[in-house]
């Protein structure tokens, strides 16, 4: 058992509620299901106000369509990425980045479609093997015995097992879920009057106005980034 690995967010459940870990009325099964319910719950939240923590690797994006459109790939259970939260897409692993727009305007560059992404008016672009290249969030998977948590930081898991005590003493309505939810605000917020910040406060200082230098770099509205290539209105960048 590692710090915070699957068994050891288990093991704090069972602490937490405080029942037996042989115990017929909820099982390792039961608390892996609440605990993949909100790790879920905990991307969605994280991916709302500080994506880059749980950021992956860049992928380069593929197309199965003569390059119509390109999708992000496929999660574990074989079904098409859909990315949580901001995405990144440049033509390359270094090359220009690539703006969304909509499909009859021609300031930008790609139509966001969900799961994929598809150039305005109809138009194909194909980069083969090198682009465009994406950076996103990945939906979390399942969390039980042989698959660990991927919430980032670490340390944050521990709001997986006071977000999953809460649903525990939530199902039925036979318990009372706050003592659990008031927990978890604790670990999310810290005492700010006290002036403890939480995980929340060490998220939003660890990389504060690292965007800036990109903000005075930035060269989008370039007139050679806008030219009518013939094959369709749309920009041309480098």
């Amino acid at each position: 058992m590692a710090k915070y690995d699957s068994a050891d967010l288990l093991a704090r459940c069972y602490r937490t509620a405080q029942r037996p870990t042989t115990d017929a009325q909820q099982t390792s099964a039961d608390w892996y299901a609440f605990l993949t319910e909100a790790q879920d719950e905990w991307f969605s939240h994280l991916a709302s106000i500080c994506p880059e923590v749980l950021y992956g690797n860049p992928v380069v994006m593929t197309s199965a369509d003569g390059g119509y459109t390109y999708t992000f790939g496929v999660d574990a259970d074989g079904d098409p990425i859909f990315p949580m939260g901001h995405i990144e897409i440049r033509t390359s692993r270094n090359g220009a980045v690539l703006m969304p727009t909509t499909d009859w305007a021609g300031a930008g560059d790609f139509l966001l479609e969900g799961n994929k992404i598809r150039w305005p008016n109809g138009a194909a672009r194909a980069w083969g093997t090198t682009g465009p290249v994406a950076r996103f969030i990945t939906p979390p998977g399942v969390i039980d015995g042989s698959t660990q948590p991927v919430l980032l930081p670490k340390q944050a898991r521990i709001l997986l097992v006071y977000r999953a005590c809460a649903k525990w003493a939530r199902r039925g309505g036979l318990r009372d879920p706050q003592p659990f939810l008031d927990m978890e605000q604790e670990a999310w917020l810290g005492n700010p009057e006290a002036g403890v910040n939480g995980i929340l406060g060490m998220l939003r200082t660890q990389a504060n106005f690292s965007g800036a230098a990109a903000v005075a770099g930035a060269d989008d509205d370039a007139w050679y980034r806008n030219i009518n290539t013939g094959s369709g209105y749309g920009r041309t960048v480098p």
